[in-house]
């Protein structure tokens, strides 16, 4: 039986956030997390998002609909960090 309480103190994971940004940036940051903590990212485009109606205020902030597409992927990126773990 999963029991996720127990993974909280064995699993550390990075992530990069949705951005709209440097791509070098974002790729040297990638390769300093992985150093320490497994990292999940959508792998061929880094979680960069070219779509500038995904962002509210600033290109950190996510618009209500963006929120909801961002967790989806999350989910999908965590499953098999998860996985291997259980």
């Amino acid at each position: 039986m999963w029991k996720p309480w127990k993974l909280a103190s064995w699993i550390a994971v990075a992530g990069l956030a949705w951005s709209v940004g440097y791509l070098y940036n974002v790729k040297k940051t990638a390769e300093e997390l992985a150093k320490i903590a497994p990292l999940i990212y959508e792998k061929d485009t880094l979680n960069m998002k070219t779509d500038s109606n995904l962002f509210a205020d600033t290109h950190y902030h996510l618009k209500d609909n963006a929120r909801i597409i961002s967790s989806l992927e999350l989910v999908e990126q965590l499953k098999p960090v998860i996985e291997t773990k259980r």
